[in-house]
């Protein structure tokens, strides 16, 4: 498993997270259910901060961080990208998602996901920032455990 792990600096309790029960927050989710697709909607102000496809979105289950958080696993990424790792939550009384740096597979100096970004300085930027320096682009995963450990330092848990 390849994933960013170099010069990864965790800011530990930026976000906020709204103390919610699993259940209400399923609830929260529901509110965004699109019945005539069958599947939630991701709304402009839901998608996550990085350039990335949004035409593939795979919904990866719920789960509750140790310090009682609420939040869905998103894979997010279009055809031709390597599926970048995003949690889903509710914090200050409305649905927020966060990229997780620490064990995801992204582009950090250029904000994007793999097959977005300069296939020019591609294989430099994973020599330098990824675990296994021999991947190749195609091959490169996400570290679930890493990218949750990220999400439930940032909120300071």
């Amino acid at each position: 498993m390849s994933y960013l792990h170099k010069t990864i600096k965790v800011t530990r309790g930026d976000l906020k997270a709204d103390k919610i029960s699993l259940e209400k927050f399923k609830k929260i989710l529901n509110s965004y259910y699109d019945e005539e697709n069958e599947i939630p909607k991701i709304t402009e102000e839901l998608k996550p901060d990085i350039k990335v496809g949004h035409d593939l979105i795979d919904y990866d289950g719920l789960g509750i961080t140790k310090g009682g958080t609420p939040y869905l696993k998103l894979r997010c990424c279009s055809l031709y990208e390597v599926p970048v790792r995003v949690y889903m939550y509710q914090g200050e009384g409305k649905l927020k998602t966060y990229v997780p740096k620490k064990g995801n597979v992204l582009r950090l100096d250029e904000g994007c996901a793999f097959g977005s970004d300069n296939p020019k300085t591609r294989n430099q930027y994973i020599s330098e920032n990824i675990n296994d320096p021999s991947s190749n682009y195609y091959e490169l995963e996400v570290n679930d455990d890493l990218c949750l450990e990220d999400f439930e330092t940032h909120l300071g848990e």
